[in-house]
């Protein structure tokens, strides 16, 4: 370790100055070993996943649609993050609930838009990607049954079930299906026979989010112990 010390300074003040550069080292190494072990949990789900996708699926799909699949899936699993989804690692009974309508909106407008924002891609891309949701109330019902479903887990959580959560997500999904019909429309996009996906993909994708959630966690803890254990 390079010991940085200035000729004038006292010895306990060198020394506190090689503590504070040795802990930040160590530190960053824990932060990268954080990374690294997150990155391996989530691929020991997501590779099995990915080679096991084309014979659940029946073939291979189109470059484009897959990667709008692909970060489709992906603000899916980011979503579920950020509202605090209950894991097997991690989950209690909280019953902490709002069911007055639009009090958000007074209280609390940049949440409200917020919830708004995060639910425009849940309007957007499936209904450039599957025939059933380029109706208005099929991407509806989509919205506002995810919406449930992340306000229903959160009872599992220190988080606060919402009805406002439930509007302003429900309200983002109309939203974003404007914005996929106005893209649609713009780029010629046309959601056809050969892009109808089966229900298989659909429950698929849903699986293997939820596993990822489920989980990783747990997979990340594993292996944690297993670093500390070969470290130490």
């Amino acid at each position: 370790m390079l010991e940085l010390r200035n000729p004038h300074q006292s010895q306990a003040g060198g020394d506190s100055m090689i503590f504070m550069v040795f802990c930040g080292k160590e530190w960053f190494m824990i932060w990268l070993l954080s990374l690294g072990i997150a990155l391996i949990s989530l691929l020991i789900i997501l590779v099995p996943a990915f080679l096991l996708y084309p014979a659940v699926c029946h073939g291979k799909i189109k470059s484009p649609r897959s990667a709008m699949l692909l970060l489709f899936s992906l603000w899916v699993l980011m979503l579920f993050f950020m509202t605090g989804m209950p894991t097997l690692d991690f989950h209690t009974l909280d019953f902490n609930c709002n069911i007055i309508p639009f009090r958000g909106l007074i209280d609390a407008p940049i949440q409200y838009g917020f919830n708004v924002l995060i639910f425009l891609p849940i309007g957007c891309f499936p209904s450039l990607l599957w025939a059933p949701f380029s109706k208005w109330k099929n991407i509806l019902w989509l919205g506002f049954g995810l919406s449930l479903l992340i306000e229903t887990a959160q009872l599992f959580t220190f988080r606060t079930t919402d009805i406002d959560d439930l509007i302003a997500n429900t309200l983002g999904t109309a939203f974003g299906f404007l914005v996929a019909k106005g893209l649609g429309s713009l780029m010629q996009i046309e959601v056809t026979a050969d892009q109808y996906c089966s229900q298989k993909e659909i429950w698929f994708m849903l699986a293997t989010i939820l596993t990822v959630i489920l989980f990783q966690p747990l997979l990340s803890r594993v292996l944690w112990t297993a670093a500390i254990h070969f470290l130490y």
